[in-house]
C-alpha cells in the first residue's frame, strides 16, 4: 500500500514540498510539521501563526494570503478529510478543526490505533501460519 502524496509549491520555483497526504490514520503530528514548512516556504506561515494581519499588510493581501493558506492545506488532505475543511475560510480555523479531531487522544483516534494494530498483528501471524 503506497500512501499518496502532494508535492507544494512554493514561493522560490526551485523548491517543492512533498507532503503525505493526511487520510485520518496516518501520523497527524508529522503532517502538521511538514505542512507548517510548507507554509513557511510559501511565505504564509503568518497567516497561521499570528492573531491578526501586520500593521504592514493590507486587507486585501491578508484574505488572499489566507485564501492561499487553506487552499495549501485542504491541497494535502485526503478528500475524505477535506470535507470536514472544504467550507473553512479562516486557516486558523481550519487548522484548530483538523488539530481538535485529529491531535487529541480521543476514544475515536485510540479505536482506529488498535483497529491499525490489530491489523498488523493478524496479517503477522497468518504469513507464520503459511509457512
Amino acid at each position: 500500500m503506497t500512501e499518496e502524496s502532494t508535492s507544494v509549491k512554493t514561493m522560490n520555483p526551485h523548491l517543492r514540498i512533498d507532503v503525505v497526504k493526511f487520510n485520518g490514520t496516518n501520523n497527524f503530528r508529522m503532517w502538521r510539521c511538514e505542512v507548517m514548512d510548507a507554509l513557511t516556504a510559501s511565505n504564509l506561515e503568518d497567516t497561521l501563526l499570528l492573531e491578526k494581519k501586520r500593521s504592514t499588510t493590507t486587507d486585501e493581501e491578508w484574505e488572499k494570503m489566507n485564501r492561499s493558506a487553506c487552499g495549501l492545506i485542504r491541497s494535502c488532505l485526503t478528500q475524505d478529510i477535506k470535507y470536514l475543511a472544504q467550507h473553512e475560510t479562516s486557516v486558523k480555523h481550519l487548522w484548530e478543526t483538523l488539530e481538535k479531531k485529529y491531535l487529541t487522544k480521543s476514544v475515536e483516534s485510540r479505536s482506529q490505533l488498535k483497529s491499525k494494530l490489530y491489523r498488523v498483528r493478524a496479517g503477522k501471524r497468518d504469513r507464520k501460519e503459511s509457512l
